[in-house]
């Protein structure tokens, strides 16, 4: 992943690192609590990151504006020109449709699938969200499992959950109970199947 300049800010969310191309806005990593994380995962994901330049850019200093607003409580603009040329055409276009979803609101994957006219590729679509390298601005946090589950999230569910809880879903915390419940069952319905298998064979 080509990249020039990038830079490490301070927000009330937490640390976030930015990076541009000559084309745009190319990734925004975090929140995390410790500058040095997101400087190290700048580093293991471009392999021109000795290269790079830190500091003032234009298109990196509008963005972290904006970021530090949102991370605030404030009415933010996040919609910088984006370089996500390394992406797959389906990639790209998850992603931007990922944008249109509206602060405070969450899609299921499967109605993604429906927005970019690709209708029973929700798992294809979650493997996009998953590779997202612009949190924040891709907002992949607002997508969740058909019966509203808070499904995986690169930063953790404790991310997904607090940048929700952040947006005004109250309920965010109260879905990840009831997701993990879930889980939880699961597991448990599993071992016995295995305990059961293994009692007939014997």
């Amino acid at each position: 992943m080509k990249a020039d300049r990038y830079r490490a800010i301070s927000t009330d969310l937490g640390w976030f690192g930015l990076v541009a191309s000559g084309v745009g806005v190319k990734a925004v990593v975090g929140p995390e609590r410790e500058e040095g994380s997101v400087r190290e995962q700048i580093a293991e994901g471009f392999s021109s990151a000795t290269e790079l330049l830190e500091g003032s850019d234009a298109r990196l200093d509008a963005l972290a504006r904006e970021l530090i607003a949102y991370s605030a409580g404030k009415d933010a603009d996040l919609s910088p020109i984006m370089d996500i040329e390394d992406g797959t055409p389906f990639q790209r276009s998850v992603w931007l449709a990922l944008r249109e979803i509206p602060k405070g609101e969450v899609m299921p994957y499967g109605e993604v699938a429906e927005a970019i006219g690709k209708p029973g590729s929700a798992r294809a679509v979650g493997q996009a969200v998953g590779a997202n390298p612009l949190t924040i601005v891709v907002p992949c946090h607002r997508v969740v499992g058909s019966d509203g589950a808070l499904t995986g999230f690169g930063g953790g569910l404790d991310i997904k959950v607090a940048l929700l809880v952040h947006e005004g879903r109250t309920d965010a915390a109260a879905q990840r109970t009831r997701t993990e419940r879930r889980k939880g069952f699961r597991r448990t319905r599993r071992e016995l199947g295995r305990r059961r298998g293994v009692g007939a064979t014997s």
